[in-house]
């Protein structure tokens, strides 16, 4: 796998912190923490971009909310620096990572949400009714807060080569007490990147399975036999 350098000039301008704001920013600008950054944008975005630069940014203390919708979990929230400040690395890295999901991965791609993930279930079922007769369902329990962040590490070290980038992930990944945050966006990123290499060698090559697809953590997978396509 090619390991790519040199990100950091594309990340370190004010151009791609203003563009960092206005993707966090969408159909968010009335919410009173948003405007309150807004109102010295120039002057908060220079202070993200300095932060980058000199590798003296810390993460913000996460406050702990839990929602229950659609089911009961703990959600991290940061301010809006922090959004921001994630942002702008991920501007200029999602693509190296998201690029390594396999095709039927429908989260964390735009144009790939649920409706992709209802779609391709619909597809799978009636263009090949006899091999989707049965179906498993798969769960990655807890998989947020159950990543190490040493793997976490070492797998990002197999996409980038960029010192100054990887010390910004790894104070990131860091800055969460056990595995990664709910709520972030780069956490998603990261997780969904990370779990990418089970997708390819388990759910393509070891099954043999060619009909299924997966959201965030959540798979599904056809057969046409009870059991046969799931035995190893």
């Amino acid at each position: 796998m090619k390991r790519r350098g040199y990100i950091s000039p594309r990340i370190e301008t004010i151009e791609n912190y203003e563009a960092a704001f206005r993707g966090f920013a969408e159909y968010k600008e009335r919410r009173d923490n948003v405007q309150r950054f807004a109102a010295n944008l120039k002057a908060n975005l220079m202070e993200l971009l300095a932060e980058y630069r000199d590798g003296t940014g810390h993460t913000s203390e996460y406050q702990d909310e839990e929602i229950f919708e659609p089911k009961r979990r703990i959600v991290s929230k940061l301010p809006v620096r922090d959004h921001v400040r994630q942002w702008a690395p991920l501007l200029q890295t999602e693509r190296l990572f998201t690029d390594t999901f396999i095709r039927r991965s429908c989260s964390c791609v735009k144009g790939r949400g649920t409706h992709d993930f209802i779609n391709l279930l619909r597809k799978e079922l009636y263009t090949d009714p006899e091999s989707t007769w049965y179906f498993v369902q798969l769960d990655a329990h807890h998989y947020f807060q159950n990543i190490a962040h040493f793997l976490m590490k070492e797998r990002v070290r197999t996409k980038i080569k960029d010192p100054k980038l990887l010390r910004f992930l790894d104070e990131f990944i860091d800055s969460f007490r056990q595995g990664l945050p709910l709520g972030v966006k780069i956490s998603q990123i990261l997780a969904n990147f990370f779990l990418a290499k089970f997708d390819h060698p388990f759910i393509l090559e070891l099954l043999g399975v060619l009909s299924g697809c997966k959201f965030m953590l959540f798979y599904i997978l056809f057969g046409g036999t009870q059991g046969c396509e799931f035995s190893s």
